[in-house]
């Protein structure tokens, strides 16, 4: 059954609010803070009154898949996104990413190699943060945590949550704006939250997928990371693609849920059909990165 995306306030009283929230980020956030950033996203998203517009395209341009990326010096890069997923492949993006020069980890065979991965997963994600981020200084971080199911090539095994967090401890000691977290499971470990914690406390923004189980996770929460009760945290779930007013079929959704983003992929001939919140968390990210940089250049209101 779908959820309402219920939205009850006028847009002059969001508008406000996202003028509140016009404060300097380089405080930590707190839970008021929250919550602003949740309305401006939302009005971002919902309303479109940003790069988003409220019903989403049906062109599908000619695409061309094999994008070499552009690397950025990591101290040159306004912001850094770390992306901890199934790794990336140029020879299967659409979009060029930029890639930080330094970083990478594959912390399945402990390398640097992500940045040759058979599963796409990875690279859809990262394809949609490059097309929204094409006229912004940022560079993107690789982390593969998955590797791939040998009994069902293009498929990824389960998650080794050791080697999970090790690839968020290391995302620590770089200088991370904001990380997408699209994966979700129901096993729950302490060594997880706890790196993710130490991430919020440093000031990084986590975006975290809703889940794709339709579920209502307001009494009974169970899919993390999404669960976890951290500051920084938000946890994104998937808008239908007909009805943007509707939730997906498959997404997760009640209190735990701050935003509900479109979630299909970029340059797919059916986008329709492809709907999961792995590809809402990272539009919901890329705003909340066109947010700040059209804070930074304009000081609007």
């Amino acid at each position: 059954m779908f959820q309402k995306i219920q939205h009850t306030e006028s847009i002059i009283t969001i508008t406000n609010k996202i003028k509140n929230a016009l404060t300097p980020m380089v405080e930590r956030l707190d839970i008021a803070m929250k919550n602003k950033i949740k309305f401006l996203l939302f009005s971002i998203l919902f309303i479109g009154i940003n790069t988003f517009a409220l019903e989403p395209t049906k062109d599908i341009p000619e695409v061309k898949v094999g994008q070499k990326p552009i690397y950025v010096e990591n101290s040159k890069a306004k912001y850094i996104v770390a992306i901890v997923d199934t790794g990336y492949n140029p020879d299967l993006a659409t979009v060029k990413l930029k890639l930080c020069k330094t970083g990478h980890w594959n912390v399945i065979d402990d390398s640097k190699d992500s940045l040759n991965s058979k599963l796409v997963h990875g690279t859809r994600v990262a394809d949609i943060l490059a097309d929204k981020l094409q006229n912004v200084n940022y560079c993107a971080i690789i982390y593969q945590v998955f590797s791939e199911n040998v009994e069902k090539p293009d498929t990824y095994a389960n998650m080794n949550v050791n080697k999970l967090t090790l690839a968020l401890n290391k995302a620590k000691s770089e200088n991370i704006t904001a990380i997408n977290l699209s994966y979700s499971g129901t096993g729950k470990y302490d060594s997880e939250l706890k790196a993710m914690t130490e991430l919020s406390d440093n000031k990084v923004i986590l975006f975290t997928a809703a889940g794709n189980n339709d579920i209502d996770l307001t009494d009974t929460c169970n899919i993390y990371p999404a669960c976890y009760e951290i500051k920084n945290k938000l946890v994104i779930g998937a808008r239908d693609y007909e009805k943007p007013s509707l939730r997906d079929k498959h997404s997760n959704y009640g209190k735990p849920v701050d935003i509900y983003a479109p979630g299909y992929k970029v340059n797919t001939e059916k986008p329709e059909l492809e709907i999961r919140t792995s590809y809402a968390t990272p539009r919901a990210l890329a705003e909340y990165i066109l947010f700040l940089e059209s804070k930074n250049k304009a000081n609007v209101f």
